[in-house]
């Protein structure tokens, strides 16, 4: 049996998305493949990830639940 969700107070269109939301739809605009892969170069050569990581393990009061969705070595 699954619940219902309610909806989030505040004003809404008629396709039951927040007027902010629409906007951003509105000026969405698509990356290119080529954009995203400088961006994600950029990313891993800056060695945030591995200070995030260590973050982010350091913040984790255990190793129980969901298991990070975002990788910590580089992609291929």
């Amino acid at each position: 049996m699954t619940t219902a969700r309610t909806p989030r107070p505040g004003p809404h269109d008629r396709a039951g998305a927040p007027p902010w939301l629409k906007q951003l739809r509105e000026r969405r605009q698509s990356v290119r493949a080529a954009d995203f892969t400088r961006a994600r170069q950029f990313v891993d050569r800056s060695g945030v990830i591995p200070l995030l990581h260590h973050a982010q393990q350091r913040a984790r009061k255990s190793n129980a639940g969901r298991t990070r969705t975002v990788a910590s070595t580089p992609c291929s």
